[in-house]
């Protein structure tokens, strides 16, 4: 009896990993709409696609901003007036690696705590670091250019504030302590000043609290990712000057953290303790056993997280693993006839998942003589579909990294190929995908569905007998390392 108990615990465990959620609460509902659709799947999918949406505006107003302040990626820039303690405690002047490194850490000037953080961590003097930049200003090393970039940070960051402390009040009950901007005076007027995260550098931290910090702003959603003056918004969370980190990609993993607080954590709350409650885990068991700790839990992780790969013990080995990846991939697919062949049979899953011949008929004679227009319409009334065919968030993120980096040639030789090794294959799904929501919209409407609610029938049929890239859809086997 034991044996045959670890043997259905087994297999539930395996159903657990392979178990994509709309298919759980379509179990759950009985059919294509219930309580869990509504209460639990969709409003998280809602707010995914929102959060996506709103890093790719706040990302590409920062590329916008990277761009106009020019060339990041100059040579190494002294500094003689700044003495900084190497690793075996000896002082050395300082020296930024380029311009990106140089406005990393002046971002930390726009207010007291940052700026006083900045000095601890680098054990360096205020009028030394003043010293430095008139001296730049006076030599052009930084421009009108440069510090429009400074306060243009800043002032994305104070634009999300307001919805932010929205989300704190309704979770909290009360409102975040703000952190005051200070005014900066260069020689091009004064700036008002603002405020960037104050993260620190675990590659010279090498505490506790700092490589928690690290994991947080990775993959967490805390209070200390938020603009506030510490711990719970309200107290610092340490007095201890530590090397901050100083480079202007980090831009992106604040927005990152904020956004996703900002849209989908007040979401993730309600239905974690949803499914804690004993009424709730019993129900659910006796459908689907221990569905709260192996299903639904690790899913509100994925979609909190909004990421599958998780950091390996070793980070080169990490890197070779996803570069093999991605180029096995990219061999394997490149105008592969084959794959795209594949993709055409798309049609046959529409009939398995109950899609009526005639809409799916008509679905193609569109695609066929109107396709464009076809597109276009269902781009515009669905913001799932846009962004399942154009990932227009990590396009932004990439051309902001390679603005701040740019590519070696082996590397540009690597994008082209990831760009274009799957073009066949990209071409034909990009068009099942438009007929099986086509179909599915044309099914809904003929059942006496509309608005909103038929174009959410129409994204799941596409999620269903399609696939879909978003993390809300993933199953959570496909979480695991590069290895």
């Amino acid at each position: 009896i034991e044996g045959l108990s670890k043997g259905w615990d087994m297999m539930y465990s395996g159903a657990g990993l392979l178990a994509r959620m709309e298919s759980v609460v379509t179990i759950l509902d009985g059919g294509p709409d219930g309580p869990f659709r509504r209460g639990v799947y969709l409003p998280m999918v809602r707010r995914s696609v929102d959060y996506r949406n709103a890093v790719s505006d706040l990302a590409a107003r920062h590329l916008a901003l990277l761009t106009a302040a020019g060339d990041l990626n100059g040579d190494a820039i002294a500094a003689p007036t700044l003495m900084t303690a190497r690793r075996d405690k000896t002082l050395a002047s300082w020296q930024w690696k380029n311009k990106a490194q140089l406005l990393g850490a002046l971002l930390h000037i726009g207010n007291r705590s940052n700026y006083e953080k900045l000095l601890g961590g680098m054990g360096w003097d205020a009028s030394a670091l003043e010293a430095m930049r008139r001296d730049y200003e006076a030599r052009g090393i930084l421009t009108e250019a440069d510090y429009a970039y400074l306060q243009g940070v800043w002032d994305l960051f104070e634009e999300t504030k307001p919805k932010l402390q929205a989300v704190f009040k309704a979770m909290y009950g009360r409102y975040f302590s703000e952190v005051t901007a200070a005014p900066v005076e260069t020689r091009y007027g004064i700036l008002k000043g603002g405020y960037v995260p104050a993260m620190a550098d675990p590659d010279f931290v090498e505490d506790a609290d700092a490589r928690a910090q690290q994991r947080e702003m990775e993959s967490g959603l805390t209070p200390e990712n938020m603009p506030t003056t510490g711990k719970g918004f309200t107290e610092q969370r340490t007095k201890a000057m530590r090397r901050l980190m100083m480079d202007a990609r980090m831009v992106n993993i604040h927005i990152d953290a904020a956004m996703r607080f900002a849209y989908l954590e007040s979401g993730i709350r309600p239905i974690a303790r949803l499914m804690r409650r004993p009424s709730m885990k019993n129900a659910l068991d006796r459908v689907i056993p221990k569905a709260t700790p192996r299903i639904f839990n690790p899913w509100l992780v994925r979609v909190a997280q909004q990421r599958l790969v998780r950091r390996g013990k070793w980070a080169g080995l990490d890197a070779v693993a996803s570069r093999l990846r991605r180029t096995a991939t990219a061999s394997a697919l490149f105008i592969n006839g084959g794959n795209a062949a594949q993709n055409i049979v798309g049609v046959l899953p529409l009939k398995a998942a109950g899609i009526k011949g005639v809409h799916i008929r008509s679905a193609l004679w569109q695609m066929s003589t109107n396709g464009g227009a076809m597109r276009s319409r269902i781009l515009k009334e669905s913001k799932w579909m846009a962004q399942q065919q154009h990932n227009q968030m990590m396009e932004v993120l990439t051309a902001i990294r390679e603005r701040i980096v740019p590519p070696s040639a082996i590397e540009n030789i690597k994008k082209f190929g990831n760009d274009h090794g799957f073009v066949m294959s990209k071409i034909t799904q990009a068009a099942m995908d438009y007929v099986a929501w086509q179909a599915g919209y044309e099914q809904a409407v003929s059942e006496g569905v509309d608005g909103v609610d038929a174009i959410e029938r129409a994204d799941s049929v596409v999620r269903r007998t399609q696939g879909s890239v978003a993390i809300e859809d993933s199953a959570a086997y496909q979480e695991q390392t590069p290895i």
